[in-house]
């Protein structure tokens, strides 16, 4: 009885879903911020407000590109281009400043070729595009050339590590039957290539910085850029695939689950499919709990039966309450949570109508208490006060304390706080309309 309760429970909350009043809050808070978000935030944010009018956010987001990149920062510049392709912006650039940053990945162990036969005898192997062949004999299946079963592609071929190479195995000759490419690290092998011989093996070994001018590989930097360039079809010379696979987490809480749904996006390989399974909690849906890390799972399965019970606890977590200071959002108002699960659960495409009016357009809408825009000394600028004249607050309501607890405290109300400045965040309502509670302004 109590586990149809609690799945009662959940399809009720889930009904309640109100997209609008998320898509409502979002809206404002990119609006009247003048769309100065992080980038990767602003980026799905605009994503998800397709249906918008945000030609301003588009031109914003535009404009903070530097050269071709944004901040020289892999994971900003994927997302930036994942939302202005949204838009049939030139992502030509970008994309190629990404593809140039990419490094050698795995270098700490052994790359090996193996050669499966029954047979003795010579075969070839030419590497480096072509442009180098040496002959092995192979003997009781082991490789005479390298006393090992194995070639060590540094040690025995004589070839440099690199970003990208293809090693044509000609061994007809002896009648192989299968082939394979291996990179073997602390006693550890992992299988990168198994195909039937004679054929081709193909190492792709590239990883990519957090930053412009890093030489240290970033996991999600890495994996962010090869999910959006894959989904765009823009990845056929991003070699990150192996060295994505090998450093997979499945252990840490919220980093599992992105890893693993984006490489099942990546790769369309079951295993990955199987772990979200395994990992999904089975009462609510959810994946560990966590808005951000369900809705990339979401993102990842697309239509998926775990993805439709993800999205049901997704719903459940938003401010359904319209008393509520932050309703329509996830996480109490977290501007990317709710960018992201707006994105997951209904995509771009979502049929949204443009917005005509809005809590910071100062005017008197709807639901609207008060809308104004006041200076910092908390004269009115713009809007209509009349109901609270200098006590509108930020959701368009007329404050019902009388003390200003910002500057009863011996703080000041900002339009933005002074570099180095403290931001007693607590004490914002108590500011006029958009300002903040800020040591010195």
């Amino acid at each position: 009885m109590l586990l149809v309760f609690l799945f009662s429970v959940t399809t009720i909350n889930a009904l309640e879903f109100n997209s609008t009043a998320g898509y409502d809050w979002l809206f404002k808070q990119a609006k009247t911020s003048n769309y100065n978000k992080p980038i990767t935030d602003l980026s799905i944010a605009l994503l998800a407000l397709e249906k918008y009018d945000i030609q301003d956010g588009i031109s914003y987001l535009e404009s903070k590109k530097t050269a071709d990149s944004w901040n020289s920062n892999i994971k900003d510049t994927s997302f930036a281009i994942l939302a202005l392709n949204n838009f049939n912006k030139d992502i030509f650039k970008p994309i190629d400043w990404i593809l140039k940053q990419q490094k050698i990945a795995l270098t700490s162990g052994s790359w090996l070729i193996q050669v499966n036969t029954n047979t003795n005898g010579q075969f070839k192997v030419r590497y480096n595009s072509g442009n180098n062949e040496k002959t092995f004999t192979m003997f009781d299946n082991k490789i005479s050339e390298c006393n090992d079963y194995f070639i060590n592609v540094k040690t025995c071929l004589g070839s440099s590590i690199k970003q990208y190479d293809e090693f044509e195995i000609d061994c007809s000759n002896i009648g192989c039957n299968k082939i394979s490419l291996i990179y073997e690290e602390n006693n550890n092998f992992y299988i990168i290539q198994e195909n039937d011989g004679p054929g081709t093996l193909v190492m792709e070994n590239s990883c990519l910085p957090s930053t412009s001018g890093s030489s240290v590989c970033d996991y999600e930097s890495s994996l962010y850029a090869t999910w959006i360039l894959n989904s765009l079809n823009k990845d056929t010379t991003l070699y990150t695939k192996n060295y994505l696979k090998k450093n997979v987490d499945r252990n840490t809480n919220i980093k599992r689950i992105v890893h693993n749904s984006l490489l099942y996006a990546i790769t369309n390989n079951n295993n990955y499919l199987e772990f979200l399974k395994d990992t999904q909690n089975n009462l609510s849906g959810s994946f560990d709990n966590n808005v951000y890390s369900t809705s990339i799972a979401v993102l990842a399965l697309k239509s998926d039966s775990i993805a439709e019970r993800a999205k049901d606890w997704i719903k459940t977590q938003q401010i359904k309450n319209p008393s509520a200071k932050d309703y329509g959002s996830w996480n109490n108002g977290n501007f990317l949570d709710t960018s992201i699960a707006l994105y997951a659960l209904i995509g771009s495409s979502g049929q949204i109508i443009n917005p005509s009016a809005y809590c910071g357009d100062n005017k008197i809408n709807l639901n609207d208490e008060c809308d104004a825009t006041y200076d910092d000394e908390g004269k009115l600028i713009e809007g209509d006060d009349k109901k609270c004249p200098g006590k509108c607050d930020s959701d368009c309501k007329c404050k019902t304390t009388t003390t200003n607890e910002c500057t009863s405290n011996g703080y000041y109300c900002c339009s933005n706080c002074k570099t180095n400045a403290d931001h007693y965040s607590q004490y914002d309502d108590s500011c006029a309309s958009n300002k903040l509670c800020c040591s010195l302004c």
